[in-house]
């Protein structure tokens, strides 16, 4: 995929401000959009739009967050490996510089199995997703546990957006920064942003319930399905798996398949909903 970019002015993150959209579909606008993090998008939206057929690429999902810690990668390995039983392709982008998800995939169990593309940057982001979508039916992307180009690229390219959220003060504050992230790089594809909290290593307290209080109150939409804090999610890791995967009966298995199944739930909904504008054009 060919798309130009240039270089110039200043973002008090990234250092740069990107002048070309890589994620757009074929046609002119031009647009300017600042976000919380300074920084500032002029497109020429002349690039060509990810994967072209929505009927025919994979569905990208990327699971992101910019507060290090709160279980990106054991979404994703739990997504993966309950859409690997379920006989779909799966591709894996781990774009977070920490690799856990790639350490994961060397272990032998089901994540190895499955394509894996390791130290995604910015450069790579979007042709890779392009390249696995075609012969895939997910993608899923790990992204950093902080706000980098990488992760805007991978935002702007999903279908569903997952943002992972213990029950305390510091990750509900990165949620409500992640989410706005996610819907400003969304727009860039000028799709309406799907992005969604899932509370994870939930524990039966009160502040949990305040926690899923304070999220709906700040216009956070949380998916009815959540992860409790079990210990199978961190004997998993130490296997390169999932509870899915070495103890497909236990509750920790049945919460990742209510998740996945929700997930796709939501995907086919919007599907057919954009099907059907586009049959009113």
């Amino acid at each position: 995929m060919r798309y130009q970019s240039e270089w110039l002015q200043r973002t008090p993150i990234f250092g740069f401000v990107l002048i070309s959209n890589p994620f757009s579909p074929p046609h002119y606008k031009s647009a300017s959009l600042s976000g919380e993090y300074g920084m500032t998008y002029s497109q020429s939206f002349s690039g060509s739009q990810i994967g072209g057929n929505s009927s025919q690429r994979a569905t990208i999902v990327t699971v992101a967050t910019i507060k290090g810690g709160s279980g990106k990668s054991t979404i994703v390995a739990g997504l993966s490996t309950h859409w690997g039983v379920e006989s779909n392709r799966i591709a894996l982008i781990d774009a977070d510089p920490n690799g856990t998800l790639t350490r994961w995939c060397e272990k032998g169990r089901a994540l190895s199995r499955m394509t894996l593309r390791s130290n995604v940057d910015e450069y790579s982001m979007i042709s890779e997703i392009n390249e696995l979508s075609s012969a895939h039916d997910y993608v899923i992307i790990d992204c950093a546990g902080f706000a980098n180009q990488a992760m805007i690229f991978a935002l702007g390219a999903s279908d569903v957006v997952l943002i992972p959220v213990m029950a305390d003060e510091a990750n509900i504050y990165e949620a409500i920064r992640t989410k706005r992230l996610a819907e400003n790089a969304v727009a860039l594809s000028g799709r309406e942003p799907k992005v969604y909290a899932i509370l994870n290593r939930v524990k039966r307290t009160l502040v949990t319930e305040h926690t899923k209080e304070q999220l709906g109150n700040l216009g956070i939409e949380l998916l009815s399905s959540s992860l409790a804090d079990r210990a199978v999610f961190q004997e998993a890791s130490f296997h390169g798996s999932s509870p899915v995967e070495i103890a497909p009966s236990c509750a920790a298995a049945t919460e990742l398949r209510n998740l996945a199944q929700e997930v796709e739930t939501l995907i086919r909904s919007d599907r057919q909903h954009t099907n059907i504008g586009h049959s009113d054009l």
